[in-house]
């Protein structure tokens, strides 16, 4: 795949995750998700994904939501993105 192809399919599911961990948060307020870098293995099969989170309180809270909601996320993106043949995995990184 070319390279600009990994740009648009790295900025397209950075918007899509955004939208969707924003709107299916149910954490306790107030804390602040952003999904800060989105990145492809070569064949697509992996997607590592940077969460920013304010305040630095919450970063436990926020991963151990991210797992435990990791398949429904995924689901979701899924329903959003239908161009793909097979949906890559999800890792989540909570940046410092």
């Amino acid at each position: 795949m070319r390279p600009h192809h990994f740009e648009r399919l790295n900025s397209l599911f950075q918007k899509e995750l955004s939208k969707i961990i924003q709107k299916e948060s149910d954490l306790p307020s107030p804390v602040f998700i952003s999904v800060s870098e989105t990145r492809f293995d070569q064949k697509i099969n992996l997607i590592k994904v940077e969460i920013i989170v304010f305040p630095e309180e919450k970063k436990k809270t926020v991963g151990e939501w991210l797992e435990e909601n990791k398949k429904t996320i995924k689901f979701k993106l899924s329903k959003k993105i239908k161009n793909i043949k097979r949906f890559p995995e999800i890792n989540f990184k909570i940046s410092n």
